[in-house]
């Protein structure tokens, strides 16, 4: 179907709607979709249930959505509440809001302000975060740039460059009410240039390492060059 052919789906109260294929799909109200929807642009602001897939040239989110199904998408903004059961594709993701993903999540870029939870691996070229993580298996990239803002967790990472870094000191809400303080934990983090700050983690592998300040690590083994920082904890050094 062409896009000129595709209609337009518009929802200001509280509906019921088919699914199918649409132009631009917009939920201001209250809306259940059944089954698969496809369309050009998916837009809600108020609530909205999708009961199978969902595909999207581009998706934003600034209410509540569940999705039963897959998502596809080229762009996806998140500034609500996002739910997907199924697996996430996608080209460009930003997560203002609070993303759950049950499945895998495949994307170019990834940048989280909010927090963003994986129940398995995410894939993508550049993986930037300034907001927190929870991601139950690997997270691959090309290049991680993790601004440690909040507590973040992952099982394993992998990449080219990885950068863990804290900017500014303790919270202020840390300070008036305790708790754990911003960081990384991490089984296993592995790559080529590696940078971490304020991290948790069993095994640190790459070329050149650099242990900062804040970090906990059991083992660190290193290639070419490895500096350790005075306020770094670490069991022990191999070099291959």
């Amino acid at each position: 179907m062409s896009e000129q052919q595709r209609n337009n789906l518009s929802i200001a109260g509280i509906g019921t709607a088919v699914g199918g294929i649409y132009g631009n799909v917009r939920v201001d109200g209250a809306c259940r979709m059944n089954g698969a929807l496809e369309c050009t642009i998916f837009t809600v602001n108020g609530n909205c249930k999708v009961s199978g897939a969902l595909a999207a040239q581009e998706a934003s989110v600034n209410g509540m959505v569940s999705v039963q199904g897959s998502v596809q998408a080229e762009r996806l903004w998140i500034g609500g509440n996002a739910n997907f059961k199924g697996t996430l594709d996608c080209q460009e993701l930003q997560v203002n809001g609070r993303l759950v993903v049950d499945g895998s999540v495949h994307a170019e870029q990834i940048k989280v302000n909010g927090r963003l939870k994986a129940g398995s691996d995410i894939q993508c070229e550049h993986f930037a975060a300034e907001g927190g993580f929870d991601i139950t298996g690997l997270l691959n990239a090309g290049r991680i740039e993790i601004i440690v803002n909040h507590r973040s967790e992952v099982s394993e990472i992998g990449g080219e460059q990885i950068s863990v870094m804290r900017k500014g000191g303790v919270s202020l809400l840390k300070q008036l009410f305790g708790g754990k303080d911003a960081g990384l934990t991490a089984s296993l983090i592995e790559g080529d240039d590696v940078h971490l700050e304020h991290t948790e983690a069993r095994t640190v592998r790459g070329s050149r390492v650099r242990i900062g300040p804040g970090c906990r690590i059991g083992v660190v083994e290193y290639k070419e060059e490895l500096t350790l920082d005075p306020q770094a904890s670490v069991g022990r050094t191999v070099q291959h």
